[in-house]
């Protein structure tokens, strides 16, 4: 009798002595229907049999050498048998080339997880009862190296198998649970708990093996960071118990690459978990905009919102590039911010006076300026305006201060607001001999005046905006342009002109009035109609009308204010 015969002798008298209700005829005939329907051998099919009935096989798998996942890759053991913990089940798949149905499993023990590749009949098997946390028993599985990955994983065919067993060796599905800061590319995630801060539109795709495939994202967030959720057809649940704000707890899940940021993001499908929990994170942690310096930095934000700019497309690569921009500010500083894509088209129906809880958001000081961006990884949430301080420091420079030489040099980041007195086209030479066109303006005050520099696309509308219209210019630089002989306020491009075609509603920019401690008579201006000697000026306190020597300081007529 041969070692192969010898061992199957012995594995049908342990399955005889443990079933005892089993006879020797119904034994063989399962051994031979296995055999026969997974093309595999009888001494394979008899292991197969012997865990599926719950009898002990850990003596007929023993051999020299490692036992842990860990070091059966590390060694590439060709036969490799061991207890394990199921922690993620893949979509049934067809190799394009070979038309063999695969599936792709991760498991896990103490040592550490792996993937774990089915081919086969066994991969449309494990359908009917692999799910994360049942403990499994993998036989005369081998390790191959991923050609794209260049990882190493096991692969179970003809001769291999896997199945449920009640051996509990392997640490219970809890063990492999992850901070969102430790998972990476390739990981089985056993157990993940985090907040939901942004849901993603449902996607659909055509009909694969007959059926429609849904893809919804989510992006979720602990103490530790945030990451994507990937969930295949899971649209219809993730409906009825996700929201922003709600703590999900995840079972089974896989670690991929990201084609944003490279970052990772968590693939669940039908085989995983994912349920609300009663679950108290930690509150997120903000920065501050004047923290942020000139190198690109990921934090979150609590900001309210200044003024929307208008949206615009660029083009990208073969397709277009929604895009909003918006002045945003916390107690420490201004900012501006910039979104993309679907996240642009919501935030352009923002109100000023919004607030924002900005999240997962690369930030840098440019050129005096922060600049927050948002893209397909950042969550922009609503939150109440009482999370957000009023702005206590004063950011607004008066034109007299600019004109009695108090601001230095290169000062970036100036709030200004002033009356628009003169605006003229203007070309400058560069120094590749071609032509500029630039807009020179004149802004006042009560008494005093300075020079405004726009380029640009600040040109057109600079030029676009009536003389005698209170204008308010942010973001501005003071320097001294190389054509001009004294300094002047300079548009650049992360500046803005908040400039009303009507008479303005000062409520519309009261707060940053408020915020530089600024009291309006003496910029507290309705509307302005600029005649030779004379302006129309209506009073924010009462609503008089009244024509005002243009010469002279501005009081109300009515209210004496």
């Amino acid at each position: 009798m041969t070692a192969e015969k010898e061992q199957l002798e012995r594995i049908i008298r342990c399955i005889l002595e443990k079933r005892s209700d089993l006879t020797r005829e119904f034994v063989l005939r399962r051994i031979h229907e296995i055999e026969e329907n997974e093309s595999c051998s009888s001494l394979v099919a008899a292991l197969r049999l012997a865990i599926s009935l719950g009898v002990e096989v850990r003596e007929f798998l023993t051999h020299e050498g490692p036992v842990t996942i860990s070091e059966l890759l590390k060694n590439r053991v060709r036969s490799a048998n061991f207890p394990a913990r199921l922690i993620y089940v893949g979509e049934l798949r067809v190799a394009p080339h070979t038309h063999t149905m695969f599936r792709r499993l991760v498991v896990g023990d103490e040592s550490g997880t792996a993937v774990l590749v089915v081919w086969g009949s066994q991969a449309s098997e494990l359908e009917s009862w692999a799910r994360p946390g049942v403990a499994v028993q993998v036989v005369h599985a081998y390790v191959k190296e991923n050609k794209l990955t260049r990882r190493l994983e096991f692969h179970i065919s003809e001769r291999g198998t896997i199945a449920e067993t009640k051996d509990d060796r392997a640490p219970p599905i809890e063990f492999f649970t992850k901070k969102i800061s430790e998972v990476q590319v390739g990981d089985g995630i056993g157990r993940l708990v985090g907040e939901v801060r942004r849901i993603y539109p449902e996607q659909r795709f055509s009909p694969v093996m007959g059926q429609t495939t849904t893809l919804q994202r989510l992006l979720i967030r602990d103490d530790s960071g945030y990451i994507p959720v990937v969930a295949w057809n899971l649209s219809e649940q993730l409906q009825r118990i996700v929201s922003i704000g709600t703590v999900v707890e995840i079972v089974g899940g896989f670690a991929r690459e990201s084609r944003i940021r490279g970052a990772v993001e968590v693939h669940i499908n039908q085989f995983s978990s994912i349920r609300p929990v009663e679950a108290q994170l930690p509150p997120i942690t903000y920065a501050t905009l004047n923290s942020v310096g000139e190198e690109f930095v990921t934090s979150n934000f609590l900001v309210r919102v200044l003024h929307v700019k208008e949206p615009y497309t660029v083009e990208r690569q073969d397709r277009k590039q929604h895009r909003v921009e918006m002045i945003v500010y916390d107690d420490t500083s201004f900012g501006h911010l910039r979104a993309t894509g679907q996240t642009a088209q919501l935030l352009a129906l923002l109100e000023p006076g919004t607030s924002l809880s900005v999240e997962n958001v690369r930030a840098r000081r440019r050129g005096g300026m922060v600049w927050l961006f948002v893209d397909w990884l950042s969550a922009v949430v609503p939150v109440s305006n009482a999370l957000v301080p009023q702005l206590r420091k004063p950011h607004y420079v008066s034109i007299k201060k600019i004109f009695d030489g108090e601001v230095p040099l290169g000062e970036a980041g100036l709030w200004v607001v002033g009356i628009l007195e003169e605006v003229k086209a203007h070309e400058i030479k560069m120094p590749d001999g071609t032509t500029r066109p630039v807009a020179l303006a004149l802004l006042s005050d009560e008494s005093y005046f300075t020079q405004v520099v726009a380029y640009g696309r600040f040109v057109e509308r600079l030029l676009s905006t009536p003389i005698g219209t209170a204008v308010l210019l942010a973001n501005v630089v003071y320097d001294k342009p190389p054509f001009l002989e004294k300094p002047a306020v300079i548009l650049k491009s992360f500046s803005d002109i908040v400039a009303p075609a009507e008479p303005p509603r000062l409520d519309s920019f009261n707060d940053l009035l408020d915020y530089g401690g600024i009291a309006l008579l003496s910029l507290r201006i309705m509307s302005f109609q600029k005649s030779a000697s004379e302006i129309r000026v209506t009073c924010t306190e009462c609503g008089h009308d009244s024509v005002q020597p243009s010469d002279s300081r501005w009081v109300c007529k009515d209210c004496n204010r």
